[in-house]
């Protein structure tokens, strides 16, 4: 048992992950498996380690996607951040695989995303899937690379376009006021806890998205729907307030364009 020793990388796929001390546990119920490198002469050199995750994986309890509410990239990211924090370290893949998709996974979601992030996340899935001697690692891989695969086209307008559909990564989200729907009545305005929100009686709000920090009190809040969240496109809404009412009027500005929903 090589407890405490820093094995060499595993190398699966021409992917070699830095080698990193191993950090001892010793769960009740551990999964031995092996990792076998080359040696000078005939003979194959064999280290024998354990993994600690299969209670974890038992305990892992984790919401199934939902097609209708949930966004693939945001979703996986989640999955991956909780693999990453449950993980024992004992394997290399559940441990390095995990943290290098977080790393991927929240530029994608931010906006910071590159042309080839997509493939490179259905690599690293499908390494994890294959050959991670763990069964969270896994698993996890298996349902996040089912969502690239079945919602490739969501994941493209992540890095192409900058915009989340489901409208989940916030760093993608504008939360504007509707002015044709706003009545004025303050509410959005008294829960802000940024201070994010100008307005008064009778005036439509208007949201500045610089300080906003979409925690989406305003949303829930607002009895008459106007305050959406968008992601992508643009509308026009008032530079400052006006009266209710008024914006869109002769002599009431243009306004300013923000992103509407898609």
């Amino acid at each position: 048992m090589n407890d405490g020793v820093s094995p060499p990388p595993l190398q699966a796929a021409g992917f070699n992950f830095p080698s990193c001390q191993w950090r001892v546990q010793s769960p009740t119920d551990a999964y031995v498996l092996r990792e076998t490198r080359p040696a000078t002469g005939d003979k194959a050199m064999t280290s024998e380690i354990t993994c600690g995750c299969e209670a974890t994986f038992a305990a892992l309890a984790y919401p199934d996607f939902d097609g209708e509410r949930d966004c693939p990239v945001r979703w996986s990211h989640a999955l991956m951040e909780l693999v990453s924090t449950r993980t024992c370290g004992r394997d290399t893949l559940c441990r390095e695989g995990s943290l290098q998709l977080c790393a991927v996974l929240a530029d994608v979601s931010t906006g910071k995303g590159r042309d080839d992030d997509a493939e490179l996340t259905r690599e690293l899935l499908a390494l994890m899937r294959e050959n991670a001697n763990c069964d969270m690692a896994r698993l996890a891989a298996e349902k996040s690379l089912s969502l690239v695969d079945a919602r490739r086209d969501e994941w493209d307008r992540h890095v192409a376009g900058k915009r989340c559909p489901a409208l989940a990564c916030p760093a993608l989200v504008t939360v504007y006021v509707a002015p044709e729907s706003c009545s004025g009545c303050g509410e959005c305005r008294a829960v802000c806890p940024r201070g994010a929100i100008a307005g008064g009686d009778g005036m439509i709000h208007v949201i500045d998205r610089q300080v906003c920090d979409r925690c989406y009190r305003c949303v829930a809040i607002c009895k008459d729907t106007a305050i959406q969240r968008s992601s992508g496109a643009v509308v026009r809404t008032p530079d400052a307030p006006v009266p209710v009412g008024g914006f869109g009027s002769a002599g009431a500005g243009s306004g300013r364009r923000r992103r509407r929903r898609v």
